[in-house]
């Protein structure tokens, strides 16, 4: 089965995405445009069972991951065009941000 996704998925995180979801793919994911800095490139966030992974040209070729137990806050910031939501985690402070149109 495909996984559903708003967008196809940006060649720049083929290698990675594939190779960390080759024996299960996420349940879905979100291609936004937005990295964590607030600029804009492609980005990427796929949602498991239980964890998120933010795809972003910053992380360089891994991915950073947050456990959804792990979520102590959420946020939806009107910073652009559009919206941002914002996750951060006990482990990572800064958070994993995706721009939302």
């Amino acid at each position: 089965m495909k996984p559903l996704s708003n967008n196809p998925l940006p060649e720049e995180f083929k290698e990675s995405y594939e190779k960390l979801f080759s024996q299960t793919p996420p349940l879905f994911s979100v291609v936004g445009d937005l990295s964590l800095k607030k600029q804009y490139q492609e980005s990427l966030i796929c949602f498991t069972q239980d964890r998120l992974y933010s795809f972003n040209s910053e992380n360089g070729a891994e991915p950073l991951c947050i456990k959804y137990i792990d979520i102590e806050s959420t946020g939806l910031f009107n910073d652009f065009p559009g919206q941002i939501a914002h996750l951060a985690g006990n482990r990572d402070p800064g958070g994993v941000r995706a721009h939302l149109n």
